[in-house]
């Protein structure tokens, strides 16, 4: 008996290998194949927590960002739930620590911001930007969603 280890780099090449038989066992399918898979009978698909995170970064030395209250309204801006449901497929969980859920430490005790568009209007009128403002997001195109 022996173990092979093979690298696919490409999920949908990983996940034809294992519907045909050709491998055994493989990880971080796209997420569209997820149903795909589970509909398989010698398929057993494990969906577990793992150790990657993602999050909006804000350049606080930035106009607009240096400002605390516009970094508040873009938390109650912005519905977590719905970018989980849409960008992730279900398969992802709010983060509210610099490090995700599965990693030794995270407090449990720190609640997420509520989505609450009337309140970020009002925070950023606070801030002085009545109308909003313009801004360019930087984003990275990599397997997993951004």
């Amino acid at each position: 008996d022996k173990v092979v280890v093979r690298t696919i780099p490409n999920s949908s090449t990983r996940a034809l290998a294992l519907r045909t038989g050709e491998i055994m066992l493989m990880t971080g399918p796209n997420l569209n194949e997820v149903e795909q898979l589970e509909k398989l009978p010698n398929v057993v698909v494990d969906k577990s927590a793992g150790l990657l995170a993602s999050w909006l970064s804000l350049n606080t030395q930035k106009k607009y960002f240096n400002n605390p209250l516009v970094r508040l309204a873009i938390n109650h801006a912005i519905n977590v739930d719905d970018y989980i449901k849409v960008i992730y497929e279900g398969f992802a969980q709010k983060m509210v620590n610099p490090f995700p859920p599965t990693i030794w430490g995270y407090n449990y005790n720190i609640k997420p911001y509520e989505y609450d568009l009337k309140k970020a209007k009002e925070l950023l009128k606070q801030a002085g930007y009545p109308n909003g403002f313009k801004t360019t997001i930087f984003t990275t195109s990599t397997r997993n969603p951004k």
